[in-house]
């Protein structure tokens, strides 16, 4: 019998990491200079008012800045950014419960190196950076803030050694009041723990939330037949199972549910949604993202 537990998940990166992040983050601040160039991006006098280009129109937005003349040339809702906006906030939860263990490279490997990734697209972009994982203390919460570049060393130094150990909710890391002032908000796990409606209460007064379900290969393609020993990560409690074909269709219906929820929710309300399997590169995954 097949014995499917968890073992222990510290993040660790590779020499090349860093220079990967750096080069997706110059990619993305390319990209986005082109989009505001395209989109008519110019300066008017004005301190705080000095308008620096045009960005999409968020879901419960006020639509009074709202370009009439792009809408009606793109058929797409784009409102003028002022100064006072481009120096945005951005916040990155990274689930580091015991779930997260699972997979080859781990869940939370991935998880933290899209993290790591993100923290450097948004300090290109001139965003002052949250980063919230699950801290060791039962139920606590570590932060770090960053507004450089030159501190994305020390954002990848605190990712790194992270390790798939808690039992806290991800919803307590959602909670943060630190949260209130951030423009987009990126949270990044296996979603097993949380519901849409918790999620999307964050997308308030033009907030912005990206959900990523990080899921293994084992969890998206589990085995066919056999015998097999769960062990829930959270528990420690374990289950029997002698899988056949009828077993695996039902989880296979149960899973594509609870993503197409999620899917259906987000979308309903303006907001990001992204299923990760556990294998795809973290550049993928910021290129969709962002």
């Amino acid at each position: 019998m097949s014995r499917f537990a968890l073992p222990d998940a510290r993040v660790s990166f590779d020499a090349l990491y860093p220079q990967r992040v750096r080069r997706l983050a110059e990619e993305f601040a390319g990209r986005r200079a082109r989009a505001l160039e395209a989109f008519g991006a110019g300066r008017r006098a004005g301190g705080g008012d000095e308008f620096v280009g045009h960005r999409p129109l968020r879901a419960g937005e006020d639509a009074r800045d709202l370009d009439w003349e792009l809408y009606a040339r793109l058929e797409r809702a784009f409102v003028r950014e002022r100064r006072a906006e481009a120096g945005e906030r951005w916040a990155i939860v990274l689930d580091g419960s015991r779930s997260m263990s699972l997979g080859q490279p781990s869940k939370l490997q991935r998880a933290a190196e899209l993290a790591g990734a993100l923290a450097a697209c948004g300090l290109r972009c001139g965003a002052r950076v949250e980063l919230l994982r699950h801290s060791p203390a039962a139920r606590g919460v570590e932060q770090l803030s960053i507004t450089r570049t030159s501190e994305l060393a020390r954002a990848l130094s605190w990712l790194e050694g992270a390790a798939a150990t808690s039992v806290a909710r991800v919803s307590v890391l959602c909670a943060q009041p630190s949260l209130a002032a951030a423009r987009r908000v990126f949270v990044l796990g296996d979603l097993f723990d949380v519901q849409p409606a918790e999620l999307l209460a964050l997308a308030r007064r033009g907030r912005f939330v990206s959900a990523v379900a990080i899921l293994a290969q084992i969890e998206l393609h589990p085995p066919r037949s056999g015998g097999v020993r769960w062990v829930d990560p959270e528990s420690g409690a374990s289950l029997a199972l002698e899988l056949d074909e009828r077993l695996c269709e039902r989880y296979a219906a149960a899973l594509e549910h609870r993503l197409e929820l999620w899917a259906r929710s987000f979308a309903r309300h303006g907001q990001s949604f992204l299923v990760a399997p556990g294998e795809r590169d973290f550049e993928q995954l910021v290129r969709a993202l962002l």
